[in-house]
Protein backbone atom coordinates (compact mmCIF):
# COMPACT_ATOMS: atom_id res chain seq x y z
CA UNK A 1 0.00 0.00 0.00
CA UNK A 2 3.10 2.26 0.71
CA UNK A 3 5.97 2.91 -0.95
CA UNK A 4 9.28 4.71 0.21
CA UNK A 5 11.26 5.63 -2.53
CA UNK A 6 14.76 6.52 -1.59
CA UNK A 7 16.69 8.75 -4.16
CA UNK A 8 20.69 9.27 -3.70
CA UNK A 9 21.71 11.23 -6.76
CA UNK A 10 23.59 8.68 -8.68
CA UNK A 11 25.83 7.88 -4.86
CA UNK A 12 26.10 4.01 -5.05
CA UNK A 13 27.14 4.14 -1.08
CA UNK A 14 24.70 5.96 -0.40
CA UNK A 15 21.94 3.65 -2.49
CA UNK A 16 23.63 0.61 -0.43
CA UNK A 17 23.75 2.72 3.11
CA UNK A 18 20.29 3.64 2.89
CA UNK A 19 19.12 0.04 1.64
CA UNK A 20 20.98 -1.42 4.64
CA UNK A 21 19.12 1.12 7.29
CA UNK A 22 15.81 -0.29 5.44
CA UNK A 23 16.41 -3.61 6.52
CA UNK A 24 17.74 -3.69 9.79
CA UNK A 25 14.82 -1.48 10.85
CA UNK A 26 13.00 -4.18 9.91
CA UNK A 27 9.60 -2.29 9.24
CA UNK A 28 9.34 -2.79 5.13
CA UNK A 29 8.01 -5.99 4.02
CA UNK A 30 9.81 -5.72 0.70
CA UNK A 31 12.96 -4.00 -0.44
CA UNK A 32 14.06 -3.05 -4.14
CA UNK A 33 17.82 -2.11 -4.25
CA UNK A 34 18.25 -0.46 -7.72
CA UNK A 35 21.63 -0.59 -8.99
CA UNK A 36 21.57 -1.26 -12.87
CA UNK A 37 22.52 2.51 -13.86
CA UNK A 38 26.05 1.90 -12.03
CA UNK A 39 28.68 1.07 -14.08
CA UNK A 40 30.36 -2.00 -14.11
CA UNK A 41 33.57 -0.28 -12.59
CA UNK A 42 31.28 1.39 -9.76
CA UNK A 43 29.64 -1.86 -8.96
CA UNK A 44 32.95 -3.51 -9.11
CA UNK A 45 34.11 -1.30 -5.97
CA UNK A 46 31.31 -2.49 -3.85
CA UNK A 47 33.15 -4.84 -1.41
CA UNK A 48 31.33 -8.48 -1.28
CA UNK A 49 30.65 -7.96 2.57
CA UNK A 50 27.46 -6.18 1.96
CA UNK A 51 25.74 -8.36 0.58
CA UNK A 52 26.88 -10.71 3.41
CA UNK A 53 25.36 -8.04 5.89
CA UNK A 54 22.26 -7.75 3.80
CA UNK A 55 21.82 -11.60 3.76
CA UNK A 56 22.60 -12.08 7.34
CA UNK A 57 20.22 -8.81 7.95
CA UNK A 58 17.30 -10.42 6.32
CA UNK A 59 17.61 -13.85 7.94
CA UNK A 60 14.89 -14.68 9.94
CA UNK A 61 12.80 -11.20 9.30
CA UNK A 62 9.45 -10.76 7.15
CA UNK A 63 11.25 -8.28 4.53
CA UNK A 64 12.07 -9.86 0.89
CA UNK A 65 14.76 -7.90 -0.64
CA UNK A 66 15.46 -7.47 -4.65
CA UNK A 67 18.56 -6.16 -5.75
CA UNK A 68 18.64 -5.61 -9.47
CA UNK A 69 21.86 -5.17 -11.64
CA UNK A 70 23.03 -5.70 -14.77
CA UNK A 71 25.40 -8.23 -14.40
CA UNK A 72 26.07 -10.64 -11.22
CA UNK A 73 27.80 -9.32 -8.17
CA UNK A 74 25.64 -10.72 -5.46
CA UNK A 75 26.36 -14.53 -6.13
CA UNK A 76 26.81 -17.16 -2.50
CA UNK A 77 24.62 -14.41 -0.87
CA UNK A 78 21.94 -14.92 -2.87
CA UNK A 79 18.96 -17.03 -2.39
CA UNK A 80 17.66 -16.78 -5.85
CA UNK A 81 18.91 -15.22 -8.58
CA UNK A 82 17.20 -14.40 -11.89
CA UNK A 83 18.20 -12.99 -15.31
CA UNK A 84 15.07 -10.71 -16.78
CA UNK A 85 15.47 -9.70 -20.57
CA UNK A 86 12.63 -7.47 -22.29
CA UNK A 87 11.25 -9.26 -25.21
CA UNK A 88 9.06 -7.01 -25.98
CA UNK A 89 7.64 -3.23 -24.87
CA UNK A 90 4.79 -0.98 -26.40
CA UNK A 91 4.32 2.50 -25.19
CA UNK A 92 1.33 4.23 -24.43
CA UNK A 93 0.75 8.01 -25.07
CA UNK A 94 -1.86 8.34 -23.08
CA UNK A 95 -2.54 11.07 -20.64
CA UNK A 96 0.07 13.17 -21.79
CA UNK A 97 3.17 11.11 -21.02
CA UNK A 98 4.27 7.68 -22.11
CA UNK A 99 3.92 4.62 -20.05
CA UNK A 100 4.46 1.24 -20.88
CA UNK A 101 1.62 -0.58 -22.59
CA UNK A 102 2.13 -3.69 -23.43
CA UNK A 103 5.54 -5.50 -21.60
CA UNK A 104 7.05 -8.88 -22.46
CA UNK A 105 9.60 -10.50 -20.20
CA UNK A 106 11.48 -13.37 -20.48
CA UNK A 107 12.63 -14.83 -16.32
CA UNK A 108 15.24 -17.37 -16.48
CA UNK A 109 15.69 -19.10 -12.66
CA UNK A 110 19.93 -18.75 -12.38
CA UNK A 111 19.80 -19.84 -8.82
CA UNK A 112 19.19 -22.81 -7.51
CA UNK A 113 18.79 -24.55 -10.05
CA UNK A 114 15.15 -25.36 -11.03
CA UNK A 115 14.43 -29.12 -13.62
CA UNK A 116 13.25 -26.62 -16.22
CA UNK A 117 15.35 -23.25 -16.09
CA UNK A 118 12.88 -21.17 -18.36
CA UNK A 119 10.13 -19.35 -17.66
CA UNK A 120 8.16 -17.06 -19.25
CA UNK A 121 6.08 -13.72 -17.67
CA UNK A 122 4.26 -11.71 -19.41
CA UNK A 123 2.39 -8.49 -18.07
CA UNK A 124 1.10 -4.95 -17.82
Amino acid sequence: ERVLWVRCGGDISKAVLSAEHLVQSGLFEFIWLDLAGFSEHTLASLPSSYWYRFKSGLSGSATSMIVTLTSPRVRSAAHQSFRLSVNGLRWSDAFNFRMPEVLELHLECMRPVPASTDMAVAGI
